[in-house]
């Protein structure tokens, strides 16, 4: 049996998913966030959103030029979450710093991005690497 090469094709891009679920990777890296990121959000008192850092080139007056926004390894989502501290110390709610790095399972953060994290938690923060929204959730309760 013959295969025209576009078939081939068709066969080989309809089966990268399947690829990715037989190897434990069902999900892009910005799907996986876009999960966390609504399950994050629906625990009371938790406020979170992605960090934006990142890079890009560009050009102006015919120079070509790389920008960096924001700070080499921040996590992927910041924010806080509310806590409530006895009347004896303070008697109020307070914001508590929060950065949750994501990652596809079986993968790690880079080495700037768990100085960020280690750095958070040394500071009083909630920080951590998860590999899904359940994850998440757990590191935010």
């Amino acid at each position: 049996m013959r295969v025209s090469v576009r078939a081939a094709q068709a066969l080989a891009a309809s089966s990268r998913g399947s690829r990715r679920k037989l190897l434990g990777n069902s999900r892009r890296e910005s799907e996986l966030q876009t999960a966390v990121l609504q399950a994050v959000n629906l625990i009371p008192g938790v406020v979170m959103w992605k960090s934006g850092a990142g890079a890009f080139s560009m050009t102006y007056k015919g120079k070509t030029r790389f920008v960096r926004m924001g700070r080499k390894g921040v996590s992927d989502l910041v924010g806080w979450k509310r806590e409530y501290v006895s009347q004896e110390l303070i008697g109020r709610y307070n914001a508590r710093f929060c950065a949750v790095e994501i990652k596809r399972p079986g993968q790690h953060p880079t080495i700037e991005q768990q100085a960020f994290l280690d750095l958070v938690k040394r500071d009083g923060g909630i920080a951590g690497c998860v590999h899904s929204a359940s994850e998440a959730v757990e590191l935010l309760r």
